[in-house]
């Protein structure tokens, strides 16, 4: 593990040439369709780094504050309603919920409050991804492109379920942005720039 920060600093200049993920990490993601900045490598990293640079800049974070405090004030509730009533807390599950409502504000722009519900249906398949990741990344043969186990066609569910929630919140912003009925202050119409003037 490297702590130094002017090393991690260093690491991070030499992406994508120097310092590469390994590719066993990456083919997994992709497998599992989120081949993001985590996993990637070359050009595709090199192609996608300054789309998000670009739609985490100052400017845009700044315009999302306001957002990020409403989310803040209903967690920060949500822990002060347990602490009234003597009530044990799930504290990763509650993480996860701060989590996908800043996320899903931040990239989409839609406020899904998951805070203040009793239903966990995004973060009930969220959680299922990155065990699975590191369990693939970590097997001696990727046994899954040949055969799979009911572990598998149950992760394949999470993923599809998840994939038509995050297709649904693209859509649906996109039509916003593109005929003028919503604010910029999101990540999506960031990333949507660059292409619509590459």
């Amino acid at each position: 593990m490297i702590l130094d920060p002017e090393t991690i600093a260093a690491v991070l200049r030499d992406r994508p040439d120097g310092f590469k993920r390994r590719r066993r990490l990456e083919e997994t993601a992709r497998e599992l369709g989120f081949n993001g900045l985590f996993s990637a490598n070359g050009d595709t990293w090199k192609r996608q780094r300054p789309m998000v640079v670009n739609g985490l800049n100052p400017v845009h974070v700044k315009a999302f504050f306001p957002t990020l405090v409403k989310v803040t004030e209903r967690f920060a509730r949500r822990w002060q309603r347990a602490a009234a009533a003597g009530a044990a807390i799930d504290l990763l599950s509650d993480l996860m919920r701060y989590t996908v409502d800043v996320t899903s504000g931040l990239a989409f722009g839609v406020d899904m409050n998951t805070t203040e519900s009793d239903q966990e249906v995004i973060q009930s398949h969220l959680d299922k991804l990155l065990p699975a990741l590191f369990q693939r990344v970590m097997a001696p043969v990727p046994y899954w492109r040949y055969v799979k186990l009911p572990s598998d066609r149950q992760l394949d569910r999470h993923l599809a379920a998840l994939g038509r929630a995050v297709d649904g919140f693209a859509v649906t912003r996109t039509f916003r942005v593109i005929f003028g009925k919503a604010p910029h202050a999101n990540l999506l119409p960031q990333l949507l720039t660059p292409r619509s003037h590459g």
